[in-house]
């Protein structure tokens, strides 16, 4: 009787348990996480923040890059709220100590509103901007860590936290670099300028192009450099080109 009566109490809190377990991925979702995992710092993290963050046993690229991102913001949002604290509990007299805790409140709050923006670029599937904002994330975190590397004998009070925020952000790039990224064509009478380079050597020889396109993915002007030189003067080159050939194709659509 008494076993049965165990039984009977434990066996809700068995459903329960089991209830809110988040859904493991199939063969195919855990191949792809261990494909992106396998270029992290941390394996097992990498792994486990997305088996713990799956909506569903089945997800493609999309679905682990909206895990990475909403993790990335809950890690920074808890960081801000923890310096934020640091401050307050730190002596008033401790002036260098609450410098540092300013640079990281600073670079936190912009870790914050980067990832924002890199979660509406996703919502739209402007996944160029999304890896434009995440990029950007990877130097606020650098700049809190490293305000404390200078003083070698103080223990970093965000050291943890900003191995937690490093490990994400190279989730969310690992992620960004396995979405195929489409071309997308620009609103009536808008113009899109798509353009990339390369450099060899210091000083060598240095190629771009761009390509001006209307909504209806014609081309407009295109422009291509092939220059050796230093790649500054090549920067100021094709900005020179590409403010006059905006100004003729925008002149041709008015």
């Amino acid at each position: 009787m008494a076993s049965f009566f165990s039984c009977s109490l434990l066996s809700p809190l068995l459903v329960i348990t089991l209830f809110i377990q988040p859904a493991s991925s199939d063969p195919r979702t855990q191949q792809l996480i261990d494909q992106i995992c396998r270029q992290c710092e941390d394996f097992g993290f990498c792994n486990t923040t997305f088996n713990e963050n799956l909506k569903a046993p089945t997800t493609n690229v999309e679905g682990l890059a909206q895990i990475t991102i909403e993790q990335s913001l809950y890690n920074a949002t808890n960081t801000y709220i923890f310096v934020k604290r640091l401050l307050a509990d730190t002596d008033t007299t401790d002036v260098r100590m609450r410098d540092y805790l300013t640079v990281c409140d600073n670079s936190y709050y912009a870790v914050m509103e980067l990832f924002r923006e890199a979660f509406r670029s996703f919502d739209q599937k402007d996944y160029r901007g999304m890896m434009f904002y995440e990029w950007k994330t990877s130097r606020e975190v650098a700049i809190c860590d490293g305000i404390f590397v200078t003083e070698f004998l103080w223990v970093n009070p965000l050291g943890d936290q900003n191995k937690q925020m490093r490990q994400l952000i190279t989730m969310a790039l690992c992620v960004h670099y396995s979405i195929p990224v489409k071309w997308c064509q620009p609103q009536p009478r808008h113009v899109k300028l798509d353009i990339d380079g390369s450099k060899m050597g210091s000083p060598g020889m240095a190629i771009a192009k761009g390509i001006f396109r209307d909504c209806g993915a014609r081309e407009m002007v295109s422009w291509f450099w092939k220059k050796s030189c230093e790649l500054l003067l090549v920067q100021y080159l094709l900005t020179c080109s590409v403010e006059q050939e905006m100004f003729r194709a925008i002149k041709d659509l008015s």
